[in-house]
């Protein structure tokens, strides 16, 4: 019988005998310089970060940007990261 695991299953058993890397500080640093400018038309994804008038922000829901609901007047979609 095949079993299908979810993602985090197969993630953390991958990390628990060492076949992937533990996230370090180094790490989370150069993920956040990875992020993307907001633009409108544009799909994100729940937890996405981006960066929007020099702020990063991250995504709340999945959903299509649109000119009119911009990072800082669209608190339902993104939330601001301190």
């Amino acid at each position: 019988m095949i079993r299908k695991l979810s993602a985090a299953a197969v993630l953390a058993a991958a990390l628990s005998i060492g076949a992937l890397p533990a996230a370090t500080p180094a790490a989370a640093a150069t993920t956040a310089a990875l992020e993307a400018q907001w633009a409108p038309d544009t799909a994100y994804n729940a937890g996405d970060l981006i960066i929007y008038s020099s702020r990063t922000y991250e995504c709340r829901q999945t959903h299509l940007s649109t000119s009119g609901s911009t990072p800082d007047t669209a608190s339902t979609l993104w939330q601001p990261v301190e």
